[in-house]
């Protein structure tokens, strides 16, 4: 992050941050939904949570304190 003192003051986002990932396997087939099947960013985002949910939820288990 770009400021050095935003981790004392918002140290759940650094967190979920620290823990995100995405292959390039899952970006690519987001890119393609979108780029080439038409799909909006929208849907394809909430699609992908709806079908991923223990992952996020575990990058954001601090919101949840």
């Amino acid at each position: 992050m770009a400021w050095a003192e935003g981790e004392k003051v918002w140290p759940c986002a650094y967190d979920i941050t620290r823990k995100f990932t995405m292959d390039s396997d899952e970006v690519g087939k987001l890119v393609y939904e979108v780029d080439v099947q038409g799909r909006t960013v929208e849907d394809a985002a909430m699609e992908w949570a709806k079908n991923n949910e223990p992952k996020w939820r575990e990058w954001s288990a601090c919101a949840t304190k």
